[in-house]
């Protein structure tokens, strides 16, 4: 996809806010708007969605679960594992108020 490259090109270039921003409204309107909620959720059958950037690092899986979380109202917990055992931890707030914001402007909630 044409906006990743562009993303990845503008780290360090622009502010992480800004850059961050223009990949979650791309994201949205390129891949996530073009799907079935529904079916995507039914068919991940409560799998884990797992990529290697830290748990607080921006990801589009931070994207994926707010989406989730917006129009399923689920709640997908963002864990890592700790001592032998498993800590819950919490997804940058923005990136879910942004999120929504972008699908309001939308028109697709």
């Amino acid at each position: 996809m044409q906006f990743w490259k562009i993303w990845h090109d503008n780290i360090g270039v622009i502010s992480d806010n800004e850059n961050n921003k223009f990949y979650i409204q791309k994201y949205y309107t390129q891949v996530l708007s073009k799907l079935n909620l529904k079916q995507v959720y039914r068919e991940l059958d409560n799998s884990i969605l797992l990529c290697y950037e830290d748990n607080t690092e921006f990801c589009h899986r931070h994207i994926v679960a707010a989406w989730f979380e917006i129009l399923l109202g689920v709640t997908i917990s963002e864990q890592k594992s700790k001592d032998l055992g498993i800590e819950t931890i919490y997804r940058p707030s923005w990136i879910k108020e942004y999120l929504e914001k972008i699908m309001i402007e939308n028109r697709n909630m």
